[in-house]
């Protein structure tokens, strides 16, 4: 008769190689996720490193953007102290000296308040405003069309009041100046129309969850909400209103130097 031997069990990792099912991975299989995680992880720093602007680039724009304001801040002061205050104390000395408001021609006094308004009040409002698009909406503005805003606003109240004060050519300088301001405010108009609507299309997650979005400016305040649509503030009908105030201004102004030129 047989001798009965218990039956004994055979580890599954000498049957087929690997763990037990139910059992903690063998060394081959915790490898590939150890390997597969480190490749997620690369993949997901190459794409983070994608997004990221480049230091030196947002840096460079900053400063250009610096320089912008402090041309705008510049001619503004400029048109303050010269065309503005000089001719501003000369004008009340007169008018008070000879004791009549007549003492003093009206082109002069035009030119004096053209150069107060338009001249520094003006320059700062669009110095200030191109900078507080890239700041406030995080979107970059496009320099060049800045600095041809910027070039055309400083010439159009200089010929202005160049051509009030001397009368040098004054049909020809009143009008072409009145036509370089309303230009330098179309400018101003489609620069901060177009970053209004990269800031909304950001916003909306119109470019898509993988592309990336415009490059921010350093110190902008970031998105406020997610995607979605988003009503406008009362601040904005306040800036589109007082934009249609100065556009009338602009055209009256225009209208009134081509009536006085006798074109």
């Amino acid at each position: 008769m047989p001798e009965w031997r218990p039956a004994v069990a055979v580890p599954a990792a000498s049957r087929g190689g690997g763990a037990p099912r139910g059992g903690p991975p063998g060394p081959r299989r915790a490898g590939g996720l150890a390997g597969g995680g480190s490749r997620a992880g690369t993949g997901a720093g190459q794409s983070g490193a994608a997004a990221t602007p480049d230091p030196e680039d947002t840096k460079r724009y900053e400063q250009r953007l610096s320089r912008l304001l402090v041309a705008f801040l510049s001619s503004g002061l400029a048109f303050l102290l010269a065309p503005g205050g000089l001719l501003g104390a000369w004008s009340l000395l007169s008018i008070s000296r000879a004791q009549s408001p007549t003492a003093v021609p009206p082109a002069l006094l035009q030119a004096h308040g053209h150069a107060q308004v338009y001249g520094w009040v003006g320059s700062f409002i669009w110095g200030i405003g191109f900078h507080s698009l890239a700041r406030l909406r995080g979107v970059r503005v496009r320099l060049g069309l800045a600095w041809a805003c910027w070039a055309m606003w400083t010439a159009g109240v200089a010929l202005r009041w160049w051509g009030g004060v001397s009368g040098w050519h004054w049909r020809l300088l009143l009008p072409a100046s009145a036509v370089l301001e309303v230009a330098a405010f179309l400018f101003f108009q489609t620069t901060a129309f177009g970053a209004h609507r990269r800031h909304a299309a950001r916003e909306s997650g119109t470019r898509g969850a993988g592309a990336p979005g415009p490059v921010p400016v350093a110190g902008s305040a970031p998105a406020a909400g997610g995607g979605g649509r988003s009503g406008a503030p009362g601040w904005v009908l306040l800036v589109l209103t007082g934009a249609a105030g100065c556009l009338l201004t602009l055209l009256m102004n225009l209208a009134a130097d081509i009536c006085h030129a006798g074109w």
